[in-house]
């Protein structure tokens, strides 16, 4: 199994009154993780790119849908991994999060982002972006405040 995979252990560093009804592994999280490119892995190799196009499109606008070829990225037998990449970054988060452990054609999708495929004009847009959206959120709550 992948490392990317497996679950992580639990934290013990959350007080007991934090934790929820699942355990979870506490993660820092980067923006520089996140991409409007997703891999979807574990999609059967039965010529389905036309579902899973629909499937995905329902969260936004998707500019692209390919599949990956094996000497780019590894799989596991009788499947197909494919890139697919968004107009938009808020709609590949929205995806990954309705997708990733998803039953599609009775397989479960295994949805990542993939920054490694950004060029540099992506990246400094998301990062302008985010920078956006914080900047939008302090100034509400400094409004508040006053």
């Amino acid at each position: 199994m992948e490392k990317h995979v497996r679950g992580q252990e639990e934290s013990g560093s959350r007080e007991a009154y934090r934790r929820g009804k699942s355990p979870k592994a506490v993660k820092a999280f980067s923006i520089v993780k996140e991409s409007r490119h997703v891999l979807v892995q574990n999609v059967p190799a039965v010529g389905v790119q036309e579902d899973l196009l629909a499937l995905f499109s329902a969260h936004g606008h998707v500019e692209e849908c390919r599949a990956i070829g094996e000497e780019e990225l590894p799989r596991e037998q009788f499947t197909e991994v494919y890139l697919i990449t968004f107009a938009q970054l808020s709609d590949a988060r929205r995806a990954k999060r309705k997708c990733d452990d998803h039953n599609f054609m009775g397989a479960i999708l295994h949805v990542t982002y993939a920054p490694e495929f950004e060029t540099l004009e992506d990246t400094r847009r998301k990062l302008e972006q985010r920078r956006t959206e914080v900047l939008t959120r302090v100034q509400g709550t400094v409004a508040a405040l006053a």
